[in-house]
């Protein structure tokens, strides 16, 4: 039988794709798809163009960074002087001294290495956690800032109108949709900078808390259970020494 070929996944636009990518491609889609059927009713009317100023710049560095992070080996280093600078400036964890670690998923070692990430299928490690942490957050904002738009309307008298009362309903769900895991995992990174941790070394200190608790609670269960018994044994000593007494 032939040796199984080891395939080192290099970026994450590389094939094959897999599903989470497809599906958050799919969701960014749908919410701009919503903001611009949302603007094409008029609902914000004077505030429109401003609308779609802030919307345009926050989806042009959204689509740049995930670019960013897609693109580049994580495995390598930063191979321009504006990367180095872009990285060493916003890149939380340098006061962490990451270790290079090994990920199994793209079979490569990773300097920096915080975790795989299955949206962007790339290993992301201290070359590209900054374009990585600046989409969760403008990402965040982006969502948010549709949600206040779609309920500007609403409240404003969205419902005079019914295909404006619909878009505004389908914008506000689709983005409140997209919103919450975002919200998730900019807050669980933002306590990992405070923390001046990884997600790898989070995930394997919460692993060895739980290993501890089984570990203790399996103590526990034994040492009940070896009193039952010694309670069952002396129980049934009490119990012959009292036949051999009325005997």
């Amino acid at each position: 039988m032939s040796a199984a070929i080891k395939v080192v996944r290099r970026r994450g636009l590389q094939c094959p794709f897999n599903s989470s990518q497809y599906v958050s491609i799919f969701l960014h889609t749908l919410t701009t798809a919503c903001f611009i059927a949302f603007n094409i009713t008029e609902c914000l009317k004077s505030n429109q163009l401003i609308s779609i100023i802030v919307f345009s710049l926050l989806t042009t560095v959204i689509i740049s960074c995930w670019l960013f992070t897609s693109l580049v080996d994580s495995s390598l280093p930063a191979s321009s002087t504006c990367e180095r600078i872009f990285c060493g400036t916003l890149y939380c964890f340098k006061r962490a001294n990451l270790k290079t670690r090994y990920c199994a998923v793209s079979k490569k070692k990773v300097p920096g290495m915080d975790h795989f990430c299955v949206w962007m299928n790339t290993a992301i490690g201290s070359r590209n956690y900054s374009s990585f942490f600046m989409v969760a957050l403008l990402s965040t904002l982006l969502m948010w800032f549709q949600i206040v738009l779609s309920v500007v309307a609403l409240v404003n008298g969205a419902s005079e109108n019914t295909t404006t009362l619909v878009v505004s309903i389908i914008q506000l769900l689709c983005s409140l949709c997209v919103a919450l895991p975002y919200n998730t995992l900019l807050l669980f990174h933002v306590y990992l900078i405070c923390n001046q941790t990884s997600t790898f070394d989070y995930l394997m200190l919460r692993a060895q808390h739980k290993a501890a608790k089984r570990k203790a609670l399996k103590a526990v269960q034994n040492g009940n259970l070896e009193q039952k018994i010694e309670n069952k044994e002396t129980t049934t000593t009490t119990n012959y020494t009292n036949d051999d007494e009325v005997a």
